[in-house]
């Protein structure tokens, strides 16, 4: 059955869709956020066959968060009747659980019995991202730093935090080494695949890291353990996680 999947979110929750795309054991179509179809996140993934774009319900409609998923949704079945799938499926996540798990709910794959194997999450870098970020980096050993972002609201590790790791650690800090707008996330996270150790804010690069298989050294939810459970991974991971510094 040719589906179309409509995620409307940011790039980190896509990583948190992959066990569900996973699982599929189709290729689909995947309907995200215009701003984040230049990113790559999704050029290499095996488990999509086409991308599509949409306007960001949340934030593209004047506040009126409605009348912007209502939009979206339409927008969706009109694509769906025109591209020729037949089945649409909407991956909300208003339902407060964990979205790894709720992204699988919503597609009806079942997973009460599976392994930790079946929810370790992906990103899908190519040789070409890997050589880029080795060029890059050179022969440094280093911390990967991912310290601030423009969401609301802020999520920032605290500045005198950030002053104190870059005092004492050679760091490759995203915002200050290279702008996220400088290449594509897959560059970025290969950059962070290197990283001899890695800090982090509730961002798609900690999520990058534990689908690439790397230790967090601290990860930074200011917003809490309630958020932290919403995006956990549901596979082992080694991590420290912290909520107020």
């Amino acid at each position: 059955m040719k589906t179309l999947i409509v995620y409307p979110h940011g790039i980190g929750d896509i990583i948190l869709a992959t066990p569900a795309l996973r699982a599929l054991k189709e290729k689909v179509g995947f309907m995200m956020l215009n701003r984040l179809v230049s990113s790559e996140i999704l050029t290499h993934c095996p488990y999509v066959e086409k991308v599509y774009g949409c306007p960001d319900p949340h934030n593209d409609y004047d506040g009126n968060v409605m009348h912007g998923i209502h939009d979206v949704q339409q927008r969706a079945v009109h694509l769906a009747r025109e591209e020729g799938f037949e089945r649409l499926a909407y991956l909300d996540h208003t339902v407060p659980h964990n979205k790894i798990s709720l992204n699988l709910d919503i597609l009806g794959i079942p997973h009460e019995n599976e392994s930790e194997e079946f929810y370790k999450t992906e990103v899908f870098l190519s040789q070409e991202d890997r050589d880029f970020a080795k060029e890059f980096v050179g022969d440094r050993e280093f911390t990967f730093i991912h310290g601030s972002s423009p969401s609301l609201p802020p999520k920032d590790f605290p500045e005198d935090f950030l002053k104190s790791l870059r005092k004492d650690k050679d760091v490759i800090e995203v915002g200050v080494d290279f702008l996220p707008t400088a290449f594509d996330i897959n560059k970025q996270f290969a950059i962070m695949e290197l990283a001899s150790s890695v800090y982090v804010i509730d961002s798609a690069f900690y999520h990058a890291a534990h689908a690439l298989g790397k230790d967090v050294d601290l990860a930074y939810f200011n917003r809490g353990k309630v958020v932290y459970d919403r995006v956990k991974p549901l596979h082992t991971v080694k991590e420290k996680i912290c909520y107020e510094i």
